[in-house]
């Protein structure tokens, strides 16, 4: 579970939990390499190479976050409910 007080690391894997009110109606789950923050760090911007490039999450859209392994396999927008495991991959540069 993601700690406010602690920094995020630019280059570190995260599993993200979010969910985009009026868009999104089942929260959405992520493994993805955190690569910059923007907007004074109100967006997160992750990699999700190579089937996706980057992704931005508002930050007060993110429910929680934690840190994975580096070589945690990838996955975007998996909806938390699905019955099936989200598709994975392995991050490339």
């Amino acid at each position: 579970m993601y700690d406010a007080r602690e920094p995020l690391i630019q280059g570190t894997m995260y599993r993200i939990r979010y969910k985009i009110p009026g868009f999104q109606l089942v929260a959405r789950e992520a493994c993805m390499k955190l690569i910059d923050l923007i907007d004074d760090g109100q967006t997160l911007v992750f990699s999700a190479r190579p089937r996706f490039g980057t992704q931005e999450i508002p930050f007060k859209y993110v429910i929680d976050m934690e840190c994975v392994a580096p070589d945690a396999l990838v996955y975007v927008d998996w909806k938390v409910n699905s019955k099936r495991p989200p598709q994975k991959w392995k991050y490339e540069r």
